[in-house]
């Protein structure tokens, strides 16, 4: 379907309170826009009170994808934050004050390392477009 740009002009106060929503519920304004007007027109403008709790069903799933997201995320930076520590440790016992940074000279093991990463995120990403 062939989609036209339309310029639309909403009061400050409804256009903070679309964009709020439409960012809970991860979502573009346009897209969210879109919804509510196909809801208006389905239901021929009569049932208002039950969009919001339509459009709340439609997006619960996605707030469930996020709050996995967010675990994930945060038990990544736990995983990190010991890494450094111990790194850390490592050179405060043994360092020699110098510090050579991966833009100066990166190591083959970590060339290796982004490159299995960079091949299991590919991975991953095939897996969930494929429905896998």
């Amino acid at each position: 379907m062939l989609k036209k740009k339309r310029s639309v002009y909403l009061d400050d106060d409804l256009n903070e309170r679309i964009t709020k929503l439409a960012k809970n519920n991860g979502i573009s304004k346009t897209s969210f826009i879109e919804k509510a007007i196909l809801y208006y027109i389905k239901n021929q403008g009569k049932d208002y009170k039950g969009l919001y709790e339509i459009l709340n069903e439609m997006f619960q799933h996605i707030e469930e994808k996020i709050d996995k997201n967010t675990m994930a995320i945060n038990s990544s930076k736990k995983d990190t934050d010991i890494l450094l520590q111990l790194k850390n440790h490592e050179l405060l016992k043994e360092g020699n004050g110098e510090v050579t940074y991966i833009d100066e000279q990166q190591s083959e093991e970590i060339t290796k390392l982004k490159e299995y990463q960079k091949k299991n995120i590919s991975k991953k990403r095939t897996k969930k477009l494929s429905g896998w």
